[in-house]
């Protein structure tokens, strides 16, 4: 049965996530790396490139990968198929799978867990901790509760260009490439004690909702230099270039409470460069810019989700069909199989299924 928002808070809130929900870490051990018998491979090819990687499903198209390996290295080089097969597990498509995957279950472990954090502020239903690594890196992660439709919140995220009209103390945002529908670069920034600073991110997002213990919609990235071997402008007068290491958003329906809204849990880890920070302005980057985060989403998807609205988000998500045909499907097929409430975008209640 899946649990209530209520009792997923507490096992947030009591650190006992390790004994309610444990996510697979990429080890070789990963326990949902599916058997194949060397006959199952072509059709099982077939699904990786045709099904899970145009639907960015990454976790599920890396074990189906290495479960087809394992088939092939136990049919030995020489079989008839083997031969067959290994040209389709070489090309560009199925070797960024290979890549992706182990990043999505690490994101996922680093989502999960709070061993190792310090603890900050509960304040708004969101918790905000830091750490700095042994390599000096300064890490934020912000675990709260989103009030809206879960495509909502993750569209948010996903419209890097209109981050300047909810993301605390962000004055200008714009796409520089758009790869597909789930792969973007952009930059941000604004102005901050410290002065000016913005950031140039690639992210790209990654649909973990077909298992329903186990699912969210995952968003990752970092910074990058350049792009396919093009420069970025350079920083203007007195700007700061900010470096983000590692980037990872999770995205989870929870259902409705008991008021009758929407809720979707909204996890932020950001690794950032930068030089040791005064205890004066890393307190007021933590309470300031990221106890307030989710905050300001909850608003932003209130008013883009508002019956006839016109804001930035709510004319981009009307026209975009990743949203209507492809994001708003999954995370109804989920909410299905846990057996949550949901409201449709816009503000009407779901008939996604009365749980338990």
């Amino acid at each position: 049965r899946a649990r209530s928002p209520s009792t997923r808070k507490a096992s947030i809130d009591d650190g006992s996530e390790l004994q309610t929900r444990i996510r697979s870490m990429s080890t070789p051990e990963d326990p949902k790396i599916p058997v194949l018998d060397i006959k199952e491979v072509p059709k099982m090819i077939e699904k990786i490139t045709n099904v899970l990687i145009p639907e960015y499903t990454w976790i599920e198209a890396g074990r189906s990968i290495i479960a087809c390996d394992n088939a092939m290295k136990k049919a030995g080089s020489g079989h008839k198929i083997v031969e067959k097969c290994k040209p389709l597990m070489e090309t560009e498509a199925i070797h960024d799978a290979r890549k992706r995957y182990p990043k999505c279950l690490k994101a996922l472990g680093l989502l999960d867990l709070n061993d190792g954090w310090k603890f900050y502020k509960d304040e708004n239903n969101t918790k905000v901790y830091s750490k700095y690594d042994e390599k000096g890196n300064f890490w934020i992660k912000v675990d709260g509760i989103f009030y809206g439709n879960p495509t909502t919140c993750a569209s948010i995220w996903k419209e890097g260009d209109l981050f300047k009209e909810w993301f605390p103390f962000v004055s200008h945002s714009e796409f520089f490439y758009k790869e597909s529908d789930a792969e973007i670069v952009f930059r941000y920034g604004g102005t901050n004690p410290l002065g000016k600073s913005e950031s140039i991110l690639h992210g790209w997002g990654c649909s973990h909702m077909h298992d329903p213990d186990d699912g969210c919609f995952l968003i990752l990235g970092g910074s990058v230099k350049e792009w396919r071997g093009k420069p970025f402008p350079k920083p203007g007068f007195m700007v700061t270039r900010n470096w983000v290491n590692d980037l990872s958003i999770l995205v989870e329906p929870l259902g409705l409470n008991a008021e009758g809204e929407e809720e979707v849990r909204n996890v932020l880890i950001s690794s950032l460069k930068l030089p040791k920070l005064p205890t004066w302005f890393m307190e007021w980057v933590l309470g300031k810019v990221f106890i307030n985060l989710v905050a300001a989403m909850s608003s932003c998807g209130k008013k883009c989700d508002a019956k006839g609205s016109e804001t930035p988000h709510a004319v981009r998500t009307r026209s975009d069909k990743f949203y209507s045909d492809f994001l708003d499907v999954k995370f109804d097929e989920f909410k299905e199989k846990r057996g949550l409430k949901g409201k449709k975008r816009g503000g009407e209640e779901g008939e996604e299924g009365e749980g338990e």
